[in-house]
């Protein structure tokens, strides 16, 4: 039926249409006047959270728009007055309404405009009177749908508050921040929460929100649309998780016109395109990149739940997958082993299992059965005695046991059941010495030589052969290798290790050197407290040794008179002096 009104016909008409669809959601009060005149928006409409309204139950109120007008066809392509889109920034927001009538039908389409979108709206009109764009058709008698549109909107609203100014794009905002990592967060509709990420991409466009820490508020800075590269590269910091347990903190998804790519680590990359979801992976990397990468395998091939940014991947259960998840299994029950060798054997290097080739990785294994579980092994790295196993950039100390059998026992040679060694002395007689000795041996620094020190058994072992002045002064050598070793590579262990030992040998003998030796370990992690500093004026007051003097005047940063002590000191002892690791925390000498 073709019918003929006038505007204000057309008016009535669309109003009481778009009111009924919105009072069918129960939550909803409509404030739209009829023949109204009012520069841009034509009302509100006011939100509760249920009946009866009240004002302990309003949510929000909400400016509207609302256009009425007959059509031959419907279309969501309408324009907007930039004057009144000038209008909508003072508000912040507008919920913009067109009633399209064709005879007794009609479609309502609806378009919500925020913060971000008022202001990308008014950079992309460069002077127009008006702007065309695309509305969306709001689902008639579908009011579960209409209720998340009007709640999605208010949740949007409320965090568009403020804007980094000329930042309308993730392209400005990376402009402004070009270094670092940037914390977004988006929201997606619960529906979607469930199973398919993607979907709900597509369908939501979501906003996506910069984090300032600084400030501890949020900017919207972009909304995903098929023109922009989701995270652009950058990370998205939610979480990814096999069984609740966060396997990575972070991933990354790029679409294209293919559909998306999911990166996640360095090894793991997800392809969702149509109602297909492939993933491939390398295990690859670090140990704990290792195993995290088959913990994630395991997940896909029915082995846990999979979450990625709190959206549970669905399994596919139609193919038995049992095979490869044993594979999985028996390769992270592996990396466990190497885990514990590593700890055990105390190498603290980020070991380049990359770099390893065929033999290497044989030898690793051979090793790690022979030392973990006392298995004879194919492994030979020489005769009975201690020999060097090379793997890739480490290099471990091993004792090595020949059999009769062809096979050997292997072990790092700091074993806790291998800890025994003689040393001869002028008077031939035998004396049991930490094995540890072997650091120090010929003015070698063995820390920069080997890998496999566990510096926790080594202290230990150390103060079990405190027996007499030979232990002491092999122990007091290794407590220096150690903090020229830390000062050389700077690792954190080595420091802790000197200090913590250190201090063992100051307690079991108080003697003045013990105490610098102390103090020079601290200083590389701290600042000396005054009765530190008093102590150390103490020493260097009592005593007539020009390096002891030098040694306090160094821990005390006085460096000048460091200097003079320094000079008054013959060229013996001054070679002697420089060659302490004491002498590397001043630049005076």
């Amino acid at each position: 039926m073709k019918c003929n009104f006038d505007n204000s016909a057309k008016e009535h008409l669309g109003i009481n249409y778009l009111e009924t669809e919105l009072l069918k959601t129960g939550i909803v009060q409509s404030n739209i006047p009829r023949g109204d005149k009012a520069t841009s928006w034509d009302g509100s409409i006011t939100v509760y959270s249920g009946v009866p309204f009240s004002k302990k139950a309003l949510i929000d109120e909400i400016p509207v728009q609302v256009k009425c007008r007959t059509v031959k066809s419907y279309t969501n392509r309408i324009s907007i007055d930039v004057d009144d889109i000038k209008n909508y920034l003072k508000k912040k927001k507008i919920l913009y309404f067109v009633v399209e009538l064709i005879g007794d039908n009609y479609k309502i389409y609806y378009k919500p405009l925020l913060l971000w979108d008022i202001n990308k709206f008014l950079i992309e009109s460069a002077g127009q009177a008006s702007m065309t764009t695309d509305f969306y058709e709001l689902p008639l008698n579908d009011v579960s749908s209409v209720k998340q549109i009007i709640n999605r909107f208010i949740n949007e609203a409320s965090q568009q508050e403020q804007m980094i100014p000329d930042v309308f794009s993730m392209e400005d905002l990376v402009k402004k921040i070009p270094a670092g990592t940037i914390r977004f967060h988006l929201d997606v509709e619960n529906p979607f929460s469930g199973q398919d990420i993607i979907k709900a991409i597509k369908k939501e466009r979501p906003y996506l929100y910069y984090h300032s820490d600084d400030l501890g508020l949020n900017f919207v800075v972009d909304r995903v649309s098929g023109d922009n590269h989701f995270a652009l590269g950058r990370s998205v910091c939610l979480p990814v998780k096999v069984d609740d347990n966060v396997l990575f903190d972070e991933y990354e998804i790029i679409e294209d016109e293919f559909g998306f790519t999911c990166k996640i680590g360095k090894y793991i990359t997800g392809r969702f395109s149509g109602k297909n979801t492939t993933f491939n992976y390398n295990v690859k990397g670090s140990l704990d990149e290792r195993i995290n990468t088959l913990l994630f395998a395991k997940g896909l091939f029915g082995g846990g739940k999979v979450e990625i940014g709190g959206f549970v991947l669905p399994v596919d259960n139609s193919i038995d997958r049992s095979e490869e998840r044993e594979k999985i299994e028996a390769s992270l029950n592996y990396y466990a082993d190497l885990k514990k060798l590593f700890n055990n054997i105390g190498i603290i290097k980020n070991f380049d299992f990359d770099s390893l080739n065929e033999t290497q990785w044989r030898n690793l294994y051979d090793f790690s059965r022979s030392e973990l579980y006392g298995e004879e092994v194919a492994l030979g790295i020489g005769t009975t005695g201690m020999a060097y196993l090379r793997l890739g950039d480490v290099n471990i100390l091993c004792y090595c046991k020949a059999l009769e059998n062809g096979k050997n026992y292997v072990f790092s040679v700091f074993h806790p059941k291998l800890l025994l060694l003689k040393a001869d002395f002028a008077d031939k007689k035998g004396k049991d010495v930490s094995v540890y000795s072997i650091l120090v041996q010929n003015n070698i620094n063995g820390f920069e030589l080997i890998d496999n020190v566990n510096y926790d058994e080594m202290i230990d072992d150390l103060m079990s052969h405190l027996d007499d002045e030979y232990d002491v002064e092999v122990t007091v050598q290794i407590l220096l290798k150690l903090i020229e070793y830390y000062d050389k590579y700077k690792h954190s262990e080595s420091l802790l290790a000197s200090i913590t030992l250190s201090e063992k040998i100051y307690n079991h003998n108080p003697s003045d050197i013990h105490f610098i030796n102390y103090c020079q370990s601290l200083k590389r992690s701290r600042d000396l407290t005054k009765d530190e500093k008093n102590k150390l004026s103490e020493i260097k007051d009592g005593t007539d040794d020009l390096c002891v003097k030098c040694g306090c005047s160094i821990l005390l940063n006085a460096h000048e008179e460091a200097k003079v002590y320094y000079d008054k000191m013959n060229d013996e002892t001054k070679a002697a002096f420089s060659s302490f690791p004491i002498a590397s925390l001043t630049s005076a000498l």
